[in-house]
């Protein structure tokens, strides 16, 4: 009954915003954002199991987390140049 919740509503409903998004979200911008999801798990694993982390895999989010910032900043000064 879990994994029938977890794959249902989760993945699925994660899937249905994210696919209703792409309307409005470019899709470079979108690609980024859902990297947010791999920088994210190991983080809610550290915090609530408190499993060790790795120098790789702090290194691998920060990268994302970083160009993420990176894209957002980029974009919103490139439309208000246009």
């Amino acid at each position: 009954m879990i994994i029938f919740i977890l794959g249902v509503f989760q993945v699925g409903g994660g899937l249905v915003l994210y696919t209703l998004g792409s309307k409005f979200v470019p899709a470079t911008q979108l690609t980024i954002l859902m990297l947010g999801e791999v920088f994210l798990g190991p983080v809610w694993v550290w915090i609530f199991i408190g499993e060790e982390v790795l120098y790789n895999t702090i290194l691998g989010g920060l990268l994302i987390c970083f160009a993420v910032l990176y894209n957002a900043l980029y974009s919103s000064a490139e439309k208000l140049i246009k």
